[in-house]
């Protein structure tokens, strides 16, 4: 029973380191094709894969490149609570892993989508906002995050984003 219990919790780890290691070669594959997403125009229309229902593995980087965590987030067309003025939509978490366990998705995440920009992030928190913000492409997404306050955008690494498979 000890081995059965041992055995069943490797598979499981096994899948989620799995699951780490295939989302961030896809998310290195997309930024590698993808530049900077400030040197991109925000202002093209939104790629057809980035609608209600679809869902996406978000890769998060450290300012360094390395691996802060994954998550797996389905588009919804709830309206999400916000502090902040826009059209803010539910993003519900359907898988997470994060080297920090209270990082980012420990509260409700809301998305916007602007033409080809996205923001995702905590906006029911006000003056408490860290985000994923980046362009769009018919293949994913890519940007940077980091937090939100009076000062501005303060910069802490970057995302990539691939459709997630089931």
């Amino acid at each position: 029973m000890r081995n059965e219990l041992t055995s069943q919790r490797s598979r499981s780890l096994f899948g989620s380191y799995s699951l780490i290691a295939f989302v961030a070669m896809l998310s290195m594959r997309s930024a590698a094709q993808s530049s900077s997403a400030e040197d991109q125009s925000h202002h093209g229309s939104t790629p057809s894969g980035w609608q209600v229902g679809s869902a996406w593995a978000v890769s998060v980087f450290a300012a360094d490149q390395h691996l802060v965590g994954v998550m797996v987030v389905l588009l919804t067309g709830k309206k999400a609570s916000s502090c902040i003025v826009g059209d803010w939509k539910q993003a519900e978490i359907l898988k997470r892993q994060f080297k920090d366990h209270d990082f980012l998705a420990t509260r409700p995440l809301s998305y916007s989508i602007e033409g080809n920009k996205l923001t995702l992030g905590v906006t029911e928190v006000c003056d408490g906002y860290v985000f994923l913000r980046g362009v769009l492409t018919d293949t994913g997404a890519t940007g940077d995050y980091g937090t939100l306050g009076l000062e501005g955008f303060t910069r802490l690494g970057s995302f990539a984003a691939v459709t997630a498979r089931d």
